[in-house]
């Protein structure tokens, strides 16, 4: 007889086994084409892409260890009930797969864009200072952040990234910072 335990942990790999294959198997012909392109600087695309893909694997690698966890307990002996198994690991499989959509990817995403805020190099901390607008709202689009109408670099940056933006956006100098509050086009 087949333990409930040893399914439900099969049912959590497989869910793990296509999170990690779908990072790269279900990817669109244009997000790769992005991520491929050559760019002046650094490529947003790529960078926000390899962010999510880690994010995915993050999750994934839980999903794994959680589903191999269940086996496990299966081999032991711990058998279980049918029903109880099948929905706790319908539920573990869609929270991890809500979070992950909701907070993770974003939050790679956002941590990204702050490691060229923070990169203390000359040449690149005047640029990214100069077209900070720019590049929030491109990681912001690529982290599915949607602009809504009359959003500023500064309302939509604090909505993608969080009130260290806001920090980021006061220590600008001029004529950097008033373009802060000029709404995107």
């Amino acid at each position: 007889m087949t333990s409930p335990i040893t399914a439900g942990g099969l049912t959590i790999d497989i869910a793990g086994a296509v999170l990690i294959a779908s990072a790269l198997a279900f990817k669109r012909p244009k997000a790769r084409l992005l991520e491929a392109g050559t760019t002046y600087g650094w490529n947003v695309h790529l960078e926000a892409g390899l962010a999510r893909q880690t994010a995915d694997a993050q999750v994934a690698g839980l999903l794994l260890v959680a589903g191999f966890l269940g086996q496990l307990l299966g081999a032991a002996g711990i058998h279980g009930s049918w029903w109880p198994t099948f929905l706790f690991a319908v539920a573990f499989i869609g929270s991890a797969f809500v979070f992950l959509d909701t907070v993770l990817r974003k939050k790679a995403v956002a941590d990204a864009f702050w490691a060229h805020a923070e990169d203390d190099e000359p040449g690149q901390k005047m640029r990214f200072e100069k077209d900070a607008a720019d590049y929030v709202r491109f990681y912001g689009n690529v982290a599915r952040v949607p602009l809504l109408p009359g959003d500023t670099p500064r309302s939509y940056g604090d909505r993608f990234v969080g009130k260290k933006w806001l920090k980021f956006v006061d220590s600008l100098q001029e004529p950097f910072r008033s373009r802060m509050d000029e709404p995107y086009a």
